[in-house]
């Protein structure tokens, strides 16, 4: 009788505790991720995170090179005019002050600018001065990162999107892998 009582105390403290993980593991997947922690330094971000990852993203090492070289001396942030400036200037917002952060952790002051341009082709930064080319919905039917000719291209079909490459680009060259909900 005792042995039975101790057997059934067994399985059902082992049923509780995979119900308990099952739960647990339920919750946590469902929660949206937002955050990152860079040296102790907390960054937010509009989307989760976990979508953001699922973003294709061409060349990242040379993202990465091109963008934490020591001969970079400025960001280019350049757009074409359209109906979706206000997406732009949005991650623009978000590229420079998480940028200059991180850039400032490292001990290292970046100029960063803006420029208006007459078009996405034919577009060519250089090891001192990287583009970074925010392509809005109004331009593209795409969503991806790459990279090329010393620019950064960052495209969304709409404006979900764009943010979501906006995170993915930031996550690369922040080398983030420190998430929080």
């Amino acid at each position: 009788m005792e042995k039975q009582r101790l057997i059934t105390i067994i399985i059902t403290t082992a049923l509780i505790g995979f119900v308990g993980y099952i739960i647990y593991s339920w919750w946590f997947a469902s929660q949206r991720i937002l955050k990152i922690n860079i040296n102790g330094i907390e960054f937010g971000f509009r989307r989760d995170i976990r979508e953001a990852l699922k973003v294709e993203i061409e060349n990242s090492s040379e993202i990465k090179k091109a963008l934490w070289n020591p001969n970079l001396k400025k960001l280019t942030l350049v757009f074409v005019n359209s109906s979706d400036n206000i997406l732009v200037k949005i991650q623009f917002f978000e590229i420079t002050y998480k940028l200059a952060v991180a850039y400032q952790l490292k001990n290292r002051l970046m100029n960063i600018s803006g420029e208006a341009i007459e078009s996405y082709e034919n577009l060519k930064g250089d090891e001192s001065n990287v583009l970074i080319a925010v392509i809005p919905p109004y331009f593209t039917n795409h969503t991806r990162v790459w990279f090329k000719d010393w620019v950064v291209y960052i495209e969304g079909k709409d404006s979900k999107d764009l943010d979501l490459a906006t995170i993915r680009f930031l996550l690369t060259v922040l080398n983030s892998t420190e998430f929080k909900s």
